[in-house]
């Protein structure tokens, strides 16, 4: 492993395997770069050489996730990996650490909330085929910091909320043609540059009728998108 990692599953030898983890009122902290605070699905390396990768699948209830250092992910599911999680609170506090990253790995979030500090750090953050689904409150403070980003992957919002206060700091962004966002929670942003929601590339966003958006920031339109 290049960084250390508070809690690593599905992370296996060369023969690649399908772990458990559950964790209940659980307070992991991780302080170094790169150092996540939970991941699941991985790949093994030997020097420098990719040994197989595997999945891992994740529970976590009424637990507390947070990462100091930066590059560190509060939650990393990767390589079809799943976490599934009930009023657990994911935080992180420097730079490029998201709250919770899926890339071609399944996440859902019932309850509980994400907050991130950091520039360029992601509330939710998916891509490569990624699915979440979370009804968790959200929060980013840093710049370019979005709330939830879907990067050909699909997120879909049933309750919490969305909320950024950072320069550039959207609340919503899904950008690729395979991208997703359904969302029925309300949206606030108060950074300059600040959009609400933002689609590119030919990305398909769903407003409910329980969604709402509202910025207050200089330059910040409230809906965006180019093809």
């Amino acid at each position: 492993v290049a960084y250390g990692r508070g809690i690593i599953y599905g992370r296996a030898p060369v023969a690649p395997t399908i772990s458990e983890l559950n964790l209940s009122s659980v307070e992991v902290s991780t302080s170094g770069l790169g150092s996540h605070g939970v991941v699941a699905g991985g790949e093994y390396i030997v020097h420098g050489i990719s040994q197989g990768t595997s999945a891992g699948n994740a529970t976590l209830t009424d637990t507390v996730i947070t990462t100091l250092g930066g590059k560190a992910n509060a939650a990393q599911v990767a390589f079809g990996g799943t976490l599934t999680s009930t009023n657990t609170t994911y935080s992180t506090a420097s730079d490029e650490a998201n709250g919770v990253s899926a890339d071609n790995g399944k996440v859902t979030l019932i309850g509980g909330s994400i907050t991130t500090q950091g520039n360029w750090s992601n509330g939710l953050w998916a891509q490569n085929g990624a699915e979440i689904n979370s009804s968790a409150v959200i929060t980013t403070d840093g710049a370019v910091s979005r709330g939830v980003y879907a990067q050909n992957a699909s997120i879909t919002l049933t309750g919490g909320s969305v909320t950024t206060s950072g320069s550039s700091g959207i609340g919503l962004v899904a950008a690729g043609e395979n991208s997703r966002i359904i969302s029925n929670v309300a949206v606030t942003t108060s950074g300059e540059w600040a959009s609400g929601l933002v689609a590119d590339d030919k990305a398909t966003v769903v407003l409910s009728d329980m969604a709402s958006i509202n910025t207050s920031g200089h330059w910040a339109a409230g809906v965006s998108g180019s093809f």
